[in-house]
């Protein structure tokens, strides 16, 4: 007999056993009409309004793994921000998602948002201890970026991978999506300019709050990718909308918690060596 989470059973609670999912002699309301599924499968339709397991296959889907392109992947972003309830219900959709494509996406958002956390933190870098302390700082600063950027990303998909959901393979096919608000790091040039002017004017400490305001920033985009994986979390775990959220963010903090010295920590001490290093 497997142990009860300690967040609340899981859905299926009878058994884990893939083979046996089905045919659960229990309601199980239509997520999309409220027609009673007892005792159908999983994957059967909707006698009542045709949906598969209360979603429409022919409407919700994830753009990025129908066609891999610069459209699909904004497209998916946007449905990540702005759909999460929907995004989330993917995790139970019948229609074959391709790891390989999620998997993709994932390096492409860490991607982009490297190249704008490393640009804004060589430019604080530079204003603040000149530039060719800032290219001897950089290497340090980036790799510092990209392990947290990259720990960060693959912080949602552990968490999914521990609900023992028996759709927990396509729900972690799913959360490799999450990743998506870390494409809006172009976000941070918009701020670039006015976090830049604070360095002259706060001799001592304009570097900190410059690093400060785009650290508010990124809260900002972190809080939106926990929401997209506390609404899968609801989707896989038999708890209320409000629990799930309350154990994501507790589990989001340890990566806020790694930000601090990972992107403001670890890139300040590189740019006093390497000010020193060029004295």
């Amino acid at each position: 007999m497997h142990p009860v989470p300690p967040y609340g059973r899981d859905f299926w609670p009878r058994t884990r056993r893939i083979e046996v999912q089905a045919d659960f002699d229990y309601d199980r309301p239509c997520g999309n009409c409220g027609y009673n599924l007892r005792g159908l499968p999983i994957s059967a339709s909707c006698p009542e309004c045709g949906s598969s397991g209360g979603i429409t296959v022919a409407d919700e889907t994830i753009p990025w793994d129908e066609q891999a392109n610069l459209v699909s992947f904004i497209g998916t972003i946007l449905l990540v921000m702005f759909r999460p309830r929907a995004f989330g219900k993917l995790s139970w959709s019948p229609e074959h998602f391709d790891m390989r494509a999620a998997r993709r996406f994932r390096r492409w958002t860490i991607l982009v948002a490297m190249v704008w956390l490393c640009f804004v933190t060589e430019q604080i870098t530079a204003a603040t201890v000149g530039f060719a302390a800032a290219m001897w700082a950089f290497p340090f600063q980036a790799a510092s970026v990209f392990l947290w950027l990259n720990s960060v990303s693959l912080a949602p998909i552990m968490f999914i991978k521990g609900t023992a959901s028996p759709v927990v393979r396509r729900a972690e096919v799913v959360s490799h999506y999450t990743s998506s608000l870390l494409a809006l790091a172009p976000l941070h040039a918009l701020l670039l300019p006015f976090s830049l002017r604070l360095i002259p004017q706060i001799p001592q400490a304009g570097w900190f709050i410059a690093s400060g305001l785009h650290f508010v920033l990124l809260l900002f985009q972190l809080l939106l990718s926990v929401n997209a994986t506390a609404c899968m979390f609801y989707e896989l775990v038999q708890v209320s909308r409000s629990r799930a959220l309350g154990y994501t963010l507790m589990e989001a903090m340890g990566t806020v918690g790694a930000a601090l010295p990972m992107l403001i920590g670890i890139p300040a001490l590189a740019a006093v060596a390497s000010k020193a290093l060029a004295g």
